[in-house]
């Protein structure tokens, strides 16, 4: 019974985590995520595989990003601010 409640808990964070990503990803703006993509590229920073995810993410809301597509752009996004590259998010309402 103690294991079927610690099997249930973690589902459910991986649930909760999983929309938190999809959150922040959804966040940022297109013409944010064609920024970091631009930048990236001409600094040769990106991988073949990043950059089709970051082109997926350019046309967000139409395409939506997948689970790892998200992890991959959350991957990004922190690069993105470590490298000084401050993405101007949505505000929430």
């Amino acid at each position: 019974m103690e294991q079927s409640k610690s099997h249930a808990a973690k589902k459910t964070q991986r649930i909760d985590n999983g929309i938190e990503a999809q959150r922040a990803v959804l966040k940022v703006p297109p013409a944010v995520w064609t920024r970091i993509w631009e930048i990236l590229a001409s600094e040769g920073a990106v991988t073949p595989k990043e950059s089709a995810i970051l082109k997926l993410a350019t046309r967000i809301p139409s395409k939506v990003p997948s689970d790892k597509q998200r992890q991959v752009l959350l991957a990004i996004l922190e690069r993105a601010r470590l490298e000084g590259i401050e993405p101007k998010l949505n505000q929430e309402p």
